[in-house]
């Protein structure tokens, strides 16, 4: 398997795509806040270093947590049921006997 074969099955680049898609739109906030003098300059300067050291750091997760699963569910897990109509709690006699003098009483 190839390189590129690799990266596909991995959706390396459905995860670097999200990345830099929610980096684009920090830095536009960002840029958006330093034009409004809310924050200072240097914010817009931190927020690029982290959104570019964060790229490799996205790569190696996408890498290693992106590839599709081989898990199968065991049939134990596996239900076939259907759910039925709503069944209601019968309620106990002391929640009814509270409810009852609640309803009764008065102050």
């Amino acid at each position: 398997m190839g390189i590129f074969a690799s990266i596909r099955e991995r959706r390396v680049l459905q995860w670097l795509g999200g990345y830099i898609a929610a980096g684009f739109l920090a830095l536009e906030g960002v840029d958006q806040l330093v034009g409004y003098a809310i924050l200072p300059e240097l914010a817009y300067h931190i927020t690029l270093v982290f959104y570019l050291a964060g790229m490799p750091a996205a790569f190696i997760l996408a890498w290693f947590h992106g590839q599709r699963g081989t898990q199968k569910p065991r049939s134990s897990f596996v239900t076939t049921r259907r759910p039925g109509p709503a069944r209601s709690r019968p309620r106990s006699s002391a929640s009814i006997r509270v409810a009852s003098r609640s309803s009764t009483s008065t102050i």
